[in-house]
């Protein structure tokens, strides 16, 4: 994501989490991935997964246009979680938008957040030209709580390590993702820039399973050592019980006959 202006922050008091479910989800997840397939044109393997924005009194969201350096963003699925008074404001909004002649200066759209309303919009033209008039914003709150659901359709397929890795180890967490792995992410892309650090993250992501792999190995082999040793011992004390006893049993026998 980028503001319209560089540097410049547009999310305030925005509670932003990711549910990262990738290629593990469940068939809800699968079914809605399938249905945005058909409306985009694109394959669920450029998809994000869902974030979720929960906006309180006085949160907003300022213009600004959908974008990621490492991976162009196609397109923009916003989902209004949860109906919104017309009081309360929060409207959703393009402020840039064309005239009937295809000319800058048409009048803003403003959509009223509506329980279930799903909102779709191309950040590109068809030929994968950046559109100006794909800014965006989201007025003030002026009361209450709003919940949305945004999902992000990317140039390129998604990672291994977002798609597979990721989803995986949030599952634990209920599908978010502890803030270890963004604040490796972040501390990697300002060591290293943007495209080297996003490479080093997915390495290092896609080494996890292998490591947790090791670990399990490991911990069974030290578990079934233990244990033959354990039963090995006791074997051996068993038997040096039983040649004791028939010692024992000898020298009893060699008295009565004295």
């Amino acid at each position: 994501m980028a503001s319209e202006k560089q540097g410049v922050p547009t999310a305030i008091d925005v509670d932003q989490t990711m549910l990262w479910k990738g290629s593990v989800g469940g068939k809800t997840f699968k079914d809605i991935d399938e249905r945005i397939s058909q409306v985009t044109g694109f394959p669920p393997e450029h998809f994000s997964d869902f974030q979720i924005n929960k906006y309180v009194k006085g949160s907003l969201y300022g213009p600004h246009y959908d974008m990621n350096p490492a991976n162009g963003i196609m397109a923009t699925i916003t989902v209004f979680l949860n109906d919104v008074p017309i009081e309360h404001g929060g409207e959703f909004v393009y402020p840039k938008t064309q005239n009937e002649s295809g000319a800058d200066g048409g009048d803003a759209v403003v959509i009223r957040p509506t329980k279930g309303l799903a909102v779709v919009h191309h950040n590109t033209d068809d030929r994968y030209n950046f559109d100006q008039s794909s800014v965006n914003q989201e007025l003030s709150l002026n009361g209450g709580v709003k919940y949305i659901a945004k999902k992000y359709i990317y140039l390129n397929p998604q990672p291994n390590s977002m798609r597979i890795v990721l989803p995986m180890l949030a599952m634990p967490f209920g599908g978010k993702l502890p803030k270890v792995f963004s604040k490796l992410q972040n501390t990697l892309i300002d060591s290293f820039g943007l495209e080297s650090g996003c490479n080093y993250f997915d390495k290092i992501i896609n080494l996890i399973p292998i490591l947790i792999l090791v670990g399990i190995a490991q911990f069974v082999t030290n578990f079934v050592q233990s244990k033959l040793k354990g039963s090995g011992g006791e074997k051996a004390s068993g038997e040096n019980d039983s040649s004791g006893k028939a010692k024992s049993k000898k020298r009893r026998s060699k008295k009565k006959s004295d």
